[in-house]
C-alpha cells in the first residue's frame, strides 16, 4: 500500500511539475514584444526637461509614466507624426521614466528615459 501512494504522490508531483513549467513557457512567451516598429529618444539622458523622438512609422499617442507606471503626460497626434518631434515633460523630477510610443496600429514601444 505504501509503495502503491508514493507512486501516487510522485505521480501528481511530476505532472504539477510539467504543467508549472508549461505555465512558465506561456507566460514567457507573452511577455515578447513582437511589433515591427521603432522609434529613438534622444538625447537620452536628458540635462532639461525636454527631449526628442524620431520614427519612420506614424506614431498616433506618446505617454510618459514615472518609474510606478503612473502617466505623467500625453499627447494625441490626429495627424501624421512627423519624423522628429521635440516632447516638453510637465515635471522638474530628476529620475527614471518611461516613455510608451503607440502607433496607428495600436500597437506599442516602451522606452526608458533618464532625466539627470
Amino acid at each position: 500500500m505504501k509503495k502503491f501512494l508514493i507512486t501516487i504522490i510522485i505521480f501528481i508531483l511530476t505532472f504539477s511539475f510539467i504543467d508549472a513549467q508549461s505555465t512558465k513557457l506561456n507566460f514567457s512567451m507573452q511577455l515578447q514584444n513582437t511589433t515591427s516598429h521603432e522609434a529613438k529618444i534622444f538625447p537620452n539622458p536628458i540635462n532639461e526637461p525636454f527631449f526628442n523622438i524620431s520614427s519612420e512609422s506614424i506614431i498616433s499617442k506618446v505617454e510618459v509614466l514615472d518609474i510606478l507606471g503612473k502617466e505623467i503626460f500625453s499627447i494625441n497626434y490626429k495627424y501624421e507624426f512627423k519624423k522628429t518631434h521635440t516632447i516638453k515633460l510637465p515635471v522638474t523630477k530628476k529620475g527614471v521614466y518611461l516613455v510608451r510610443i503607440i502607433f496607428d496600429d495600436n500597437e506599442y514601444i516602451i522606452k526608458k528615459l533618464l532625466y539627470q
